[in-house]
């Protein structure tokens, strides 16, 4: 029999069942490997995820209302685990534009790459602080791509660059800062935050999913990162 503190919060697994979206940016502890299961099952269930990464960031922001996450320095998930699995990488450099920007060079635009949920009745975004995105997985599909004069600041490289990815259930931006009200009016940022609204909202997740543990599959799932305290033996 296992149980947690009385001021813990509540178990992540059964967090996730009451769930329809989970929403990632840039949590300040790494997820542990039934927290990466669990969060695997919920989107195979039909769970929609946003992981939103910013390549510095302090403090913490609230994503669209739905959820307050902590934000700290470093790519989504703490480590490789949590991007990886969805075939997405995020950059710990930020971009920048000599050429063409706004108001000053680190703010790059960024233009629709095909056709997505997430860029309906976009023309043109601003990220003021972003971050290069590696696309590893074929399910998955750039969605907003730089200028092709954009640098990466740790090698200066010169290129367009993917800052957004879409798959079916996972939303992949590499900045946060478009959500904070001084960037939501830019550009069609306003039309990028509702689009990205309504794709978390307008999953079809299977009721009861995922599964609760136990003591056979491991014990409990756990807290979220950064959040509770690991179960202990009654």
């Amino acid at each position: 029999m296992y149980r947690t503190s009385d001021d813990a919060w509540q178990n992540f697994n059964s967090s996730l069942r009451k769930a329809n979206a989970f929403v990632v940016a840039n949590p300040e502890k790494p997820y542990t490997s039934k927290q990466l299961e669990a969060l695997r099952k919920f989107e195979d269930a039909g769970g929609r995820v946003a992981l939103l990464g910013d390549p510095q960031s302090a403090g913490t922001t609230s994503v669209l209302g739905l959820i307050t996450v902590s934000v700290s320095t470093g790519a989504v998930g703490g480590d490789a685990g949590l991007t990886s699995d969805y075939g997405v990488s995020f950059g710990s450099s930020s971009l920048y534009n000599m050429h063409d920007y706004y108001l000053n060079y680190e703010n790059v635009y960024a233009t629709p790459e095909g056709e997505t949920a997430l860029t309906e009745g976009v023309d043109e975004v601003v990220f003021r602080d972003a971050a290069p995105l590696s696309v590893s997985a074929d399910s998955v599909s750039p969605a907003l791509v730089s200028g092709g004069e954009t640098r990466v600041e740790s090698i200066r490289k010169t290129g367009p660059y993917t800052v957004a990815a879409q798959s079916e259930t996972v939303v992949a931006i590499g900045d946060a800062d478009f959500l904070a009200p001084e960037s939501a009016y830019e550009a069609d940022n306003e039309v990028l935050v509702g689009n990205l609204a309504d794709f978390l909202v307008s999953g079809d997740k299977e009721s009861g999913a995922p599964a609760p543990a136990t003591p056979e599959s491991g014990g409990e799932a756990g807290s979220a990162p950064g959040q509770g305290t690991a179960p202990t033996p009654a």
